[in-house]
């Protein structure tokens, strides 16, 4: 507390000092709060350590980046923390923005997403905070890493697949290849 009084009257002892004089109290009241800091905090010693002991640290290194991006409309999560698919805005928005969706498969191993009515007990919900776009589905992580052969050893993420628009009976369907 004293220190706290010390340094308030040199604060008002600076009226009428040169600039000189005012930094060299300035740098006496920084000083005293310092000394006034480590009295109050007892965490702060120091021990004297060697090079060997430098040498003997193990470095924690980031973890690198296990995503695996060729461009593209799905995002494909398979990971131990869970599995789920991320549409990309851009698909979700040209078949209406809906709040479930049907995922297909064609012959020719396509997925094909459309709009699910209510009504279907086909459909995927769509989560997400912002913008609905995430299907939290470990079947369809399954099935979709199946017909665009993915190889997740290395990496717990992709982004795959290209996207074309088909309209049938004045309904757009999202046709996505590998």
């Amino acid at each position: 507390m004293q220190n706290k009084k010390n340094a308030l009257k040199n604060r008002k002892n600076l009226v009428g000092m040169t600039i000189s004089d005012v930094n060299e109290s300035s740098n006496n009241i920084i000083d005293q709060n310092d000394n006034l800091e480590r009295t109050n905090n007892h965490s702060l010693s120091f021990k004297q350590k060697d090079a060997e002991w430098l040498e003997s640290l193990k470095t924690i290194k980031p973890v690198p980046n296990r995503s695996v991006s060729s461009g593209g409309c799905l995002g494909v999560v398979n990971s131990s923390n869970g599995k789920r698919l991320v549409i990309s805005k851009e698909v979700i928005r040209n078949i209406s923005c809906p709040d479930k969706i049907l995922c297909s498969i064609d012959e020719d191993n396509a997925l094909v997403l459309s709009v699910c009515f209510e009504d279907s007990r086909d459909g995927h919900t769509l989560k997400g905070k912002d913008f609905k776009n995430v299907i939290y589905s470990a079947a369809l992580v399954e099935k979709i890493t199946e017909i665009f052969e993915l190889d997740f050893d290395n990496c717990t993420s992709q982004t795959v697949g290209k996207v074309e628009n088909v309209t049938v009976e004045d309904n757009i369907y999202a046709y996505i290849t590998k």
